[in-house]
């Protein structure tokens, strides 16, 4: 990821608002030039809610593995997300793609290949991060403590709201 955020910021909004990125000096980073960034709208769930997301019965949500290899332990992923804490089932929604890092290049790749491969877009759930599910805190460490990433991701269909 091309910054981390204070985990504490996404844990107390109230109104899950995607928090400011930030370094380690909590810092407001700037965006690099050319980063994609949109923040979809995510339904609010009731305090106490165990029900998933209304995407993962609808009809045409797709579900699919990617395989992300980051250059070396300082390669940055690229992207920031959303963390959507639930009482089982937390995920990570993909809420900004930068130009640059091991996401862009794999999904360069994947696009060049016949047929083409599959892609991380703006608005996906990262549902497990190698064998790391339901905790999207963990998912997040996962992510900046191993080379190889292998992501479940959920795609909902077009006509369901992000």
């Amino acid at each position: 990821m091309w910054c981390s955020f204070n985990c504490e910021d996404a844990k107390n909004q109230k109104d899950l608002t995607f928090p400011s990125a930030r370094d380690s000096a909590d810092q407001v980073c700037p965006p690099p030039a050319g980063a994609v960034r949109q923040v979809p709208s995510v339904p609010r769930q009731a305090e106490g809610d165990t029900s998933t997301d209304e995407f993962v019965d609808a009809p045409g949500t797709r579900f699919f593995d990617l395989t992300i290899r980051k250059l070396g332990p300082d390669d940055r992923l690229g992207m920031d997300v959303k963390h959507i804490s639930r009482a089982v089932n937390s995920r990570l929604m993909v809420v900004e793609l930068f130009p640059d890092g091991a996401i862009a290049r794999c999904n360069k790749d994947n696009l060049a290949k016949n047929p083409p491969g599959e892609e991380l877009r703006l608005g996906d759930y990262i549902l497990k991060v190698n064998d790391v599910e339901f905790n999207d805190y963990h998912m997040v460490a996962e992510c900046k403590l191993r080379q190889k990433l292998l992501l479940r991701v959920a795609r909902p269909p077009p006509d369901v709201p992000a």
